[in-house]
C-alpha cells in the first residue's frame, strides 16, 4: 500500500506523472495516417490516443502500426498515408483506468506500459499520460 505522503508527492508535484488531457496530442478515428504521422513526429510521441468525435477513447496509434500498414514485402507505399484512416489500423486493446484509480494499481501497470489513459464510465478521455516519472515522451 502506498502512503498518502508518497501518493501526494507523485501526483501533486510538478513531475509530470499525471498530464491533463488538454496537454496531450491525440488523433481522431477519422483522421488519415498522414495526419497521425505528423502528430507523432512533431510532438515526438511513440504512441498517441485515438478519440472519436465525442472524445471517447477508441485506441492507440503508433509509428510501427503506421509503417506496417503501408509496407509490403518489396516496397513502402507512402501514398497510402493519405488513403488509410486511423481507425483501420489502431490498436483497440489498450491500458486504461477510471477516474477513481488506485495509484498502486497504476504503478503496477506502468511496469509494462509507457502510459495509462484515464477515462470515465462512457470512455471519455479525461487524463492521459500517467507515465513513468522521467520517461521521455
Amino acid at each position: 500500500m502506498i502512503g498518502e505522503k508518497i501518493k501526494s508527492l507523485l501526483i501533486d508535484q510538478d513531475n509530470q506523472l499525471v498530464k491533463p488531457a488538454e496537454q496531450v496530442a491525440v488523433v481522431g478515428t477519422k483522421n488519415r495516417l498522414n495526419h497521425a504521422l505528423l502528430i507523432l513526429t512533431t510532438d515526438k510521441y511513440a504512441v498517441v490516443p485515438v478519440l472519436d468525435e465525442k472524445s471517447r477513447m477508441k485506441g492507440l496509434v503508433s509509428m510501427p502500426s503506421i509503417m506496417h500498414a503501408i509496407m509490403e514485402i518489396e516496397d513502402v507505399h507512402f501514398e497510402k498515408l493519405g488513403e488509410i484512416m486511423v481507425e483501420e489500423i489502431m490498436e483497440k486493446d489498450f491500458p486504461f483506468v477510471y477516474e477513481d484509480f488506485e495509484l498502486e494499481n497504476v504503478l503496477h501497470m506502468l511496469v509494462n506500459h509507457a502510459f495509462i489513459t484515464v477515462i470515465d464510465e462512457e470512455k471519455t478521455f479525461k487524463v492521459d499520460r500517467l507515465h513513468s516519472v522521467g520517461q521521455k515522451r
